[in-house]
C-alpha cells in the first residue's frame, strides 16, 4: 500500500512578513490586513518559507521543535491549529 504524497504549504503571492526571535507581523496586501504571531507561530513561518517547493507538515513540526525545544506531541497539534487558521485567512495555500 503506497503512503500518500504529503501535503505541502507555501506562503501566498500577496503575503509580506518581518519575522524575528520573539514574534513577526503578517500583511496581507490584498485585504490591507496585518496579522501578528508569537515566536512559535513565526518558527513555523519561518519552516514554509525556508522551503520554495512548500513546506510539509512533518518539516515544520520538526523546524518548531528545533527553534522552541517544545514537545514533538505539542509542536504536531500546534502546527497543524496553526496552518489551518492561516489557510482560512488566505495567507498560506497549497502548493
Amino acid at each position: 500500500m503506497k503512503d500518500k504524497p504529503a501535503k505541502l504549504w507555501r506562503i501566498s503571492p500577496h503575503v509580506s512578513s518581518t519575522i524575528e526571535a520573539e514574534g513577526g507581523l503578517l500583511l496581507d496586501l490584498r485585504k490591507s490586513l496585518c496579522y501578528s504571531l508569537n515566536a512559535e507561530g513565526a518558527a513555523v513561518w519561518l519552516g514554509i518559507e525556508a522551503s520554495e517547493a512548500g513546506a510539509d507538515l512533518e518539516n515544520m513540526v520538526t523546524h518548531l521543535v528545533n527553534r522552541t525545544g517544545v514537545s514533538r506531541s505539542r509542536a504536531e497539534a500546534d502546527v497543524e491549529s496553526f496552518l489551518r487558521k492561516l489557510r482560512s485567512k488566505g495567507l498560506i495555500r497549497l502548493a
